[in-house]
């Protein structure tokens, strides 16, 4: 039987069909935009910042963050100060139990990436995202975030996905305008990861 439990990265993760997931679905947490589960492209990140370390004890912004993999790595592995961003607030029961499980705090923000603004930017020094670009409607909102995040001060933005047209069309626009990259990425340790990642490092 396949365990419900596991490490990658150094994070320990609880799938879907752990009891303490189940749980949380039953007592009425139920996600509504797909923060249902682990998401690849979350390890996929993970695996580039192996590669691209953040600078240690920095503010970092983890928009829509689901279940929080991300921002719990950021947090576990760079000492980050984590704000959990998520239009669903379902999604925030789960953060916390890994959060927890990883002995690591996250702050959680309930908002769409409209509402991440004012002092919220606050010397925040970087801006990761998982798979969060997978409707059209999506572009724009989340490239005003990224503008107005740089325009606070963030020094980097590292967006993995598996390569949805809505996350090309948000990395074409920064490419143009903030000279990011947009790299074909395959972890070395894990080759089912596999997708994009789009980078900006001031």
């Amino acid at each position: 039987m396949p365990s419900t439990q596991f490490e990658r990265f150094n994070i320990q993760r609880m799938t879907a069909s752990h009891p303490a997931m189940r749980k949380l679905k039953r007592d009425g947490h139920v996600a509504s935009i797909h923060g249902n589960k682990h998401w690849p492209s979350a390890d996929m990140l993970m695996d580039f910042l192996q590669q691209h370390p953040l600078p240690k004890r920095k503010t970092v912004i983890d928009a829509g963050c689901g279940w929080g993999l991300g921002g719990i790595y950021c947090a576990k592995t760079f000492k980050s100060k984590v704000l959990a961003v998520d239009a669903d607030d379902a999604v925030f029961p789960y953060l916390q139990s890994h959060a927890t499980l990883n002995e690591v705090k996250i702050k959680p923000h309930h908002g769409d990436f409209k509402s991440v603004k004012g002092k919220l930017l606050d010397d925040v020094h970087t801006v990761i995202g998982a798979d969060i670009c997978f409707w059209d409607e999506m572009v724009k909102p989340l490239y005003k975030l990224i503008d107005r995040s740089l325009a606070a001060g963030a020094k980097r933005i590292a967006i993995a996905d598996p390569g949805r047209s809505p996350f090309f069309k948000l990395a074409e626009k920064l490419v143009k305008k903030h000279d990011a990259e947009l790299l074909d990425w395959t972890s070395t340790k894990y080759p089912e990861l596999d997708g994009f990642v789009l980078y900006l490092k001031k």
